[in-house]
């Protein structure tokens, strides 16, 4: 399990899996091969997952990220809306390098522009929790 960071120092992520509580094993390791492959998508077909992942693609989904909740002509559209980021602690590193970019980044727009809690993000660690946890389960 990765450890409570409130620096948010990438050294504290666990980045290979035997670095991890040795007493819980990876979910991708208790899985047969048919439920591995029925979560997988490895062509570019109808679901192409990895061309997120893509050079090209990672600054047009990081500007519209950044459009969509920290412009201020376009978040005052959302009116109150709340907007939630909910994660799994023991999930991989990317996940919670992803929530902590997130939290340093409201932070540094409402520094910016000068509001506190105009941008706020709800972001919580589901304890015990990783990726392929379902919130309804």
């Amino acid at each position: 399990m990765h450890t409570q960071d409130s620096m948010h120092n990438l050294d504290s992520l666990l980045y290979q899996t035997y670095e991890c509580d040795s007493l819980k094993k990876p979910t991708l390791e208790k899985l047969s091969q048919v439920e591995l492959a029925s979560m997988m998508e490895v062509t570019t077909g109808k679901h192409p997952d990895t061309r997120m992942m893509a050079a090209d693609y990672v600054p047009v989904a990081h500007k519209q990220m950044m459009n969509a909740l920290f412009d201020m002509d376009i978040r005052s559209l959302w009116k109150n809306a709340g907007f939630y980021l909910l994660y799994g602690e023991e999930s991989p590193w990317i996940v919670i390098y992803g929530a902590w970019y997130l939290e340093d980044k409201v932070k540094e727009m409402e520094r910016l522009n000068q509001k506190e809690g105009v941008f706020k993000i709800n972001i919580r660690a589901q304890e015990g929790a990783n990726h392929f946890v379902s919130v309804n389960s």
